[in-house]
This record gives structure tokens, sequence and C-alpha cells, in this order.
């Protein structure tokens, strides 16, 4: 029996909403066809299916997001400032920020004498 996209589209879309996926790989795991099928059929294109795990996967970090900023665990609140600080702050935050000055001019003393030509 061939499966129709649309009727695999819907089953997609039920187990996204029913078990708040968020990613393509863990459909597979609630629906009765494989990822194959799923990739033959062009469902990986589907805007329904994309826009479906992007909403619950941004649910998701807006969850997080909240319960970090209203931890007192310095670890959480921490990860949120990396999360939301600026590229300086996060790289002085981290200390891993490591500045090269190019402008600097190099000189070489080299003895005429230590040169075969």
């Amino acid at each position: 029996m061939a499966l129709d996209t649309e009727q695999m589209e819907s089953e997609c879309i039920e187990a996204i909403e029913a078990n708040k996926l968020t990613f393509i790989n863990e459909i597979f795991a609630f629906v009765p066809f494989c990822s194959s099928t799923f990739y033959d059929k062009g469902l990986e294109k589907s805007e329904s299916i994309k826009r479906l795990l992007d909403k619950h996967r941004i649910n998701t970090k807006i969850k997080l997001k909240k319960r970090w900023e209203d931890s007192e665990n310095a670890t959480l609140q921490i990860g949120l400032y990396k999360l939301i600080g600026t590229t300086d702050e996060v790289h002085r935050l981290s200390g891993t920020r490591q500045e090269i000055d190019t402008n600097q001019k190099i000189s070489f003393n080299i003895d005429s004498d230590d040169i075969d030509l």
C-alpha cells in the first residue's frame, strides 16, 4: 500500500503537536513510516512541519530563559547572560577574548656576513 503524502504530513503534525517535538529526527519514533520514506516524499520541505518544529523549539527556549532569569543559581544566570549579552560582554565574562595588535612593526637584525648568495 502506497503511503499518501498528505496523510503522512498530517501524521507528522499530529506527532509534533502531541509530543512537543523540536527536531525532524524525533518524528520517526511516533509515526508508522521510516525516515527514508519521509525524505523520499519531500516532507522535510513542508512549511507546516518546519513551522511547527520551530514554534516548539522557540517556546522551549522562552520557557528555559524565563526559568534561568528567575533562578538564584549563578550558573544559570551566567548561561543566560552568555545568550543575551553582546559579543564583547560574553568574551569578557568568559575570559576568552584575545587581542592581537597587528600594527606593530617587525624588524630583523641580519648581519650581512650571515647571508650566502
